[in-house]
């Protein structure tokens, strides 16, 4: 048997983050993608890893202009790099630290990570219309521990992984940890 349930995006913690208007950036992407809905006109992205970049670059290619917080000090990735060449405003090294608004979001405090990044300073209140989130991704791992799998912490990725199957069952893809599509073909082929 083989198991590919995929991950679930993860969101990222601030003080009001579920007022209305907030959501993960993969819902957001999906929603222009295949709705195309554009949920706001001035979003920002707030991100610790390239996936939140997705939504941004597809904002772009929307004709709306969204402003990326990106809580690591760099990255170098292609979505990175394309989302530089569409002139996107990344903020490295900056987070979101509170929404503000009444019924819906109207604006968001942001602040640059302080040089032990144990608080932000630097605050600024930001306009904006949604917040689109992304704190990276969680293996979907409930029926391989359902079959008796032993998990095991993965440091990389932060999350819990299938380790030590007890049925004949292989899990493969984003649900064992493996994000790229080669990796998970790969899998999928062995």
């Amino acid at each position: 048997v083989i198991i590919s349930t995929g991950s679930i995006e993860r969101p990222l913690v601030f003080g009001n983050n579920d007022r209305p208007g907030i959501m993960l950036a993969s819902a957001a992407k999906e929603y222009m993608k295949v709705y195309g809905v554009i949920i706001g006109k001035k979003p920002i992205i707030f991100t610790n890893n390239d996936s939140g970049y997705e939504a941004a670059v597809e904002f772009k290619k929307n004709g709306v202009d969204p402003l990326v917080v990106d809580v690591r000090k760099n990255s170098e990735g292609s979505i990175i790099q394309e989302a530089k060449n569409l002139d996107i405003d990344i903020k490295f090294s900056y987070g979101v630290v509170n929404s503000l608004g009444y019924k819906r979001v109207s604006s968001a405090i942001i602040g640059k990570l302080n040089s032990d990044r144990s608080g932000y300073e630097n605050l600024e209140n930001i306009s904006c219309d949604c917040i689109c989130l992304s704190g990276n991704w969680t293996p979907t791992v409930h029926l391989s521990s359902q079959s008796g799998n032993k998990l095991k912490f993965d440091e990389k990725i932060n999350a819990f992984i299938p380790n030590q199957p007890r049925q004949n069952e292989s899990t493969v893809g984003s649900a064992k940890g493996s994000f790229t599509l080669k990796q998970t073909l790969d899998e999928g082929f062995n």
